[in-house]
């Protein structure tokens, strides 16, 4: 089944990580917790700016 396409425009981000995060990141897709990199890391970005309240402050400051 083919992906939706998102209204949210994403911008390429390039980043450097350890060797032991790399492999914590593919040992947790062998662990069924992604799908993939990008969706572990995307899925940590996430939740780190969820518990920091982030997008909440920012659709506050649009108002």
């Amino acid at each position: 089944m083919p992906k939706k396409s998102s209204s949210v425009k994403t911008k390429p981000v390039p980043i450097r990580l350890s060797e032991p995060m790399i492999e914590a990141i593919d040992f947790a897709i062998e662990l069924g917790q992604g799908n993939d990199r990008n969706d572990v890391i995307r899925t940590a970005i996430a939740n780190y700016l969820r518990e920091l309240n982030v997008t909440n402050e920012m659709k506050k400051r649009k108002v």
